[in-house]
């Protein structure tokens, strides 16, 4: 956990797919795939956001319970048909609140 409630998360992924036969309208080689995944998420209390620019460094009340994530990945695809390989990078912004009852 870093300060003020903020958190970095990592994730790495791989992943290997071998499939049983061969599509014939594609190739005559059965299809095998090497997938790598990285994801690097940066989570932190609004309320934590908007003290920064008031007078309270944790913010108001209702906004320290509502957690904005950050996530950047990166996905790679290899096959031994090119058809099915590919990159892909994406960015993605999320708010997310527990309740307990």
């Amino acid at each position: 956990m870093l300060p003020r409630g903020a958190f970095l998360l990592a994730s790495v992924n791989f992943e290997r797919q071998y499939y049983d036969g061969n599509d014939p309208f594609i190739s005559v080689r059965k299809r095998q795939d090497r997938d790598w995944n990285l994801d690097l998420t940066y989570g932190v209390p609004v309320g934590t956001v908007i003290g920064v620019f008031g007078g309270n460094p944790a913010g108001p009340e209702p906004l320290r319970e509502i957690v904005l994530n950050l996530t950047a990945g990166f996905e790679d695809s290899h096959s031994n048909l090119p058809n099915y390989q590919y990159d892909n990078y994406r960015l993605q912004f999320l708010f997310s609140r527990n309740w307990n009852f």
